[in-house]
């Protein structure tokens, strides 16, 4: 759904189907919840939207879901962000011994795991996959996205797994996958 109504309509519309099946069970005594749910589908498109925030320091950050969380970071004169993305750059080196020679990156927001890949394994082909092409351009725009060997797609990452024409660098996702939050 994302890619024909929006990130904010999306949720919005989960959200409203919860509702609606949660009013129904507790026997209308929450109607009002779905119905401030529904106005909510009535606000504008653009009315709340992806921030990019630059902080005092010079760091810039990317805000979505109204400022809940931080999907990207990017530190000027580095690649290391002093939070949670810097734990990626150590993750191959838990199941194997030589850096990887292609890394995928589903849910790339605006790149900074791509950018530190893209740094610290420069002969590594980083795929970064996501599904609101609107961020990717923000990462190229304010976050210093790329490196030697990056490809963006703009895409949602399971359909991109299974047509990718090297979907075979992938094959324990493509056989076992397993949902994961951002480590952030």
């Amino acid at each position: 759904m994302i890619p024909l109504l929006g990130t904010q309509r999306t949720f919005i519309a989960f959200a409203l189907a919860i509702a609606l099946v949660a009013a129904i069970g507790l026997r209308g005594r929450w109607t009002a919840v779905p119905v401030l749910i529904a106005a909510a589908l009535a606000i504008p498109v653009g009315t709340v939207n992806v921030r990019v925030l630059e902080q005092p320091v010079g760091d810039r950050i990317l805000e979505l879901n109204e400022g809940q969380a931080v999907h990207s970071l990017y530190r000027p004169g580095g690649h290391l962000t002093g939070r949670c993305w810097d734990g990626l750059m150590v993750v191959p080196f838990a199941v194997r011994r030589r850096p990887p020679r292609s890394i995928a990156i589903l849910g790339n927001a605006a790149g900074t795991a791509a950018r530190s890949f893209g740094n610290f394994f420069p002969a590594a082909r980083v795929d970064g996959v996501e599904i609101d092409g609107e961020l990717t351009e923000l990462g190229y725009r304010y976050f210093d996205l790329g490196g030697p060997h990056l490809r963006t797609f703009t895409a949602d990452a399971r359909p991109w797994l299974r047509g990718s024409e090297d979907a075979e660098r992938f094959p324990s996702v493509l056989r076992d996958p397993v949902e994961t939050a951002s480590p952030c």
